[in-house]
């Protein structure tokens, strides 16, 4: 979930650990806020910066990557691609 206070580069650094993990799919969404009394959304990213994120894990290596503004039980696919 993004919008959480993190970095562009701490993403980044994340997906890199994850896969160096052997993990091959990575998916991305927005944090919504659940209820008052959970923390603040720190921001809502914008849809080229999802494209950005499923850009940076294919280059990263992961097989399949979903990268979009959907959250929870609302998931749907978005931006994604697989590779054989």
């Amino acid at each position: 979930m993004l919008g959480c206070w993190e970095t562009p580069e701490q993403v980044l650094r994340t997906m890199e650990k994850v896969r160096a993990a052997g993990v091959d799919v990575m998916t991305f969404g927005q944090y919504t806020r659940p209820s008052k009394w959970h923390m603040h959304v720190s921001e809502y990213i914008t849809p080229e910066a999802f494209e950005q994120y499923h850009v940076l894990g294919m280059d990263v290596g992961f097989r399949y990557v979903a990268s979009g503004p959907y959250r929870g039980h609302h998931t749907k696919q978005v931006n994604s691609t697989s590779r054989p």
